[in-house]
């Protein structure tokens, strides 16, 4: 389940391509920053018919970032049997993966190197800081 404050990377083809930090909304329930909901139409064609919707503030990178450039890194630290990474170092498919906090600093820092607006996170620096 995620939380809200938690900070997602999100890849696309093998780079990242955006940062988001999950919020919350005020739902009948109380404050939820995910719940179960119905599958967009575009994805009719997939056998589930339920999905998980989560509340994210999304920035886009001016520039992707490959994530092969981190593979020395990923290759030292990715420890969880289901990660988002294979043995190899590349992207596995699938929704959302646990990143080892070692990878999660040596990616967003090389965010901050690239785009320098991203200090303006409060989110980012704080998971730096903290």
């Amino acid at each position: 389940m995620m939380n809200a404050g938690d900070i997602l990377l999100h890849s696309l083809q093998g780079n990242i391509v955006t940062v988001s930090e999950v919020i919350a909304q005020l739902t009948d329930e109380g404050w939820q920053a995910c719940a179960s909901a119905p599958m967009p139409e575009k994805f009719a064609n997939y056998q589930e018919t339920e999905g998980w919707l989560v509340k994210c503030e999304y920035v886009e990178l001016n520039d992707y970032l490959p994530l092969g450039m981190f593979r020395d890194v990923i290759l030292k630290y990715k420890s969880f049997k289901h990660s988002a990474f294979d043995k190899n170092g590349d992207t596995n498919n699938g929704y959302c993966y646990v990143l080892e906090p070692e990878i999660a600093d040596v990616i967003i820092k090389e965010m901050f190197n690239q785009q320098p607006t991203l200090r303006q996170l409060d989110y980012l620096n704080s998971y730096l800081n903290g």
